[in-house]
């Protein structure tokens, strides 16, 4: 089924030493799909995928994984880090739906 979303992003929005750097992003990635997140350097990509996979939590906004809202928790006891690739480095299948399916079995796991 082509439009059986996997991930919703709702309005999320995230500051960074009081920069706002998400401002009220939207996305619905459908199973099947793939997709690119692109821009130009400190345009906020990575921000955007570490409030997706919950190394940093939004400071509004919903995550939806699998047809299940992730619980959003201003401090995380166990997070863990995420090496980014050099902006140098071009990576063509690392931010695709892939990508956000490992996630989205990683939370699916995490939800129990």
């Amino acid at each position: 089924m082509p439009d059986q979303p996997v991930i919703i992003l709702n309005d999320i929005q995230k500051s960074c030493a009081g920069v706002e750097v998400l401002k009220g992003i939207c996305l619905t990635a459908n199973k099947g799909e793939v997709i690119s997140i692109i821009g130009s350097s400190g345009s906020g990509k990575s921000t955007l995928l570490r409030c997706i996979n919950l190394l940093v939590t939004p400071d509004a906004g919903t995550v939806e994984v699998c047809s299940s809202t992730v619980e959003m928790k201003q401090k995380r006891a166990n997070a863990r880090g995420m090496v980014l690739p050099d902006a140098t480095i071009v990576f063509y299948d690392n931010v695709d739906l892939g990508y956000l399916d490992l996630i989205a079995r990683r939370i699916d796991a995490m939800l129990g």
